[in-house]
């Protein structure tokens, strides 16, 4: 091909064929764009599970539980200088990740990618209705549905406030992002 990238796939979990949707969905567009030239490189922060395969081209994070160390900062930028990483797929909606992806290596393009609807968060709140009515019964249901009610709007409104900021970083800090 006449046109060849460097690209890395950055994703929370370890990149799998076998398991997640995230993991698999990465897994197989990173087969595909490999076929069409193109160099990959996976980078995640956690370990593979006993039963995935490790590829020659995936890479984990030293550092598990601040993913936004100093250890991992020089990690990235190394990382991303000796294989000449020219566009990174940030696979993961853990903010972490992006803030290390922007502080590390902060002129390489970023592609973030959403898999869930963008307002999850927000819509999950419906479904607290119907379970505390399960949870409580008919009775008891109807004398706590005013506290309920109110339960619900400040868990809608705490929600919106995340969501807006959480998706704002994203665009302000994501060359794209990708909705599924």
């Amino acid at each position: 091909p006449a046109f060849q990238m460097n690209i890395c796939f950055f994703t929370n979990q370890h990149v799998s064929k076998l398991r997640g949707g995230i993991e698999r969905a990465t897994h197989e567009l990173a087969n595909i764009l490999k076929q069409n030239g193109h160099h990959i490189f996976l980078l995640s922060v956690h370990n593979p599970l006993e039963t995935d395969f490790i590829k020659e081209n995936q890479y984990i994070l030293p550092e598990k539980v601040q993913i936004y160390s100093s250890k991992n900062q020089e990690f990235l930028s190394l990382f991303a200088k000796n294989n000449n990483i020219e566009v990174i797929i940030n696979q993961s909606e853990v903010i972490d990740i992006l803030k290390l992806i922007k502080k590390s290596i902060p002129s390489t393009p970023v592609v973030s990618v959403i898999h869930t609807d963008p307002a999850a968060a927000i819509k999950s709140v419906q479904d607290n209705w119907d379970y505390w009515k399960l949870q409580y019964g008919p009775t008891k249901f109807l004398l706590l549905s005013p506290l309920l009610f109110l339960r619900k709007l400040y868990q809608i409104y705490t929600r919106k406030k995340y969501t807006k900021a959480k998706h704002l970083y994203y665009y302000s800090q994501s060359s794209a992002v990708v909705l599924l």
